[in-house]
């Protein structure tokens, strides 16, 4: 589904950026797949790997102290936006992105499988007018899983006190070496921001054992005619 107005946002953890790189520049240089945020997990680079995309600016987390890990925002060159820095452990990137009179916040998150998580750390990228998308290796029936783990359901505590919502409509995100799917790629959204978003599941992985997930954000006010950029510092 394509919008005329507002953010459409990809989602994907490609499971290592490079091998995949020049599929994914044919796929986003065809019109209808162009997005206006790109939002990576598990790009596997190090500082010494450099690359472009044209027509968006780079935000990279790289994962320095181990292997794999790592994240990339991309954000289109029209949008007008800034990086905000938090004080984290877990792998984040915050964006924020001028409207006609506000602003919105793009949080690029990941949390691998055996990382213990601490919800008072977490909770300070479920702001206001914060979209949250990433793999979040959490199970919770509100979002499709059969069952709700421990992560999951410190997930949906926090969801519940800081009034967001799941975008996710139950379509499984990742496929298993056996075969087995599950949902571990989330779309969370202040509920001040839900009435006007929705999200899909693409049919191609690229390669990954993920699938890419688009978030529509609508919002006539959005505004892309300011090619500019800074940095927020936060606490």
């Amino acid at each position: 589904m394509a919008n005329s107005c507002g953010l459409k946002i990809l989602q994907w953890n490609c499971n290592g950026f490079l091998p995949k790189l020049n599929e994914f520049k044919q796929h986003i240089a065809v019109s209808e797949n162009s997005y206006d945020v790109i939002c990576l997990q598990e790009t596997f680079l190090k500082p010494d790997k450099n690359f472009t995309i044209t027509g968006y600016n780079i935000v990279r987390k790289d994962r320095t102290n181990a292997n794999k890990g790592g994240l990339i925002t991309l954000i289109k060159e029209s949008l007008n936006y800034s990086d905000v820095e938090i004080n984290m452990a877990l792998e984040c990137i915050v964006v924020k992105i001028k409207t006609h009179d506000s602003y919105v916040n793009i949080a690029n998150l990941y949390i691998p499988p055996n990382t213990d998580i601490d919800s008072g750390t977490i909770t300070q990228i479920f702001s206001r007018k914060t979209i949250i998308v990433g793999d979040l290796n959490s199970k919770n029936t509100l979002w499709g899983s059969p069952l709700t783990d421990v992560r999951g359901d410190i997930i949906e505590n926090i969801m519940n006190h800081k009034n967001f919502i799941t975008l996710n409509n139950g379509q499984p995100t990742h496929t298993h070496h056996n075969g087995t799917r599950t949902h571990l790629d989330l779309s969370l959204v202040c509920n001040t921001l839900a009435a006007k978003s929705n999200w899909e599941v693409l049919n191609n992985t690229f390669g990954s054992d993920h699938a890419p997930t688009i978030t529509h954000y609508n919002d006539q006010s959005i505004n892309q005619s300011i090619n500019q950029s800074w940095v927020f510092r936060v606490a």
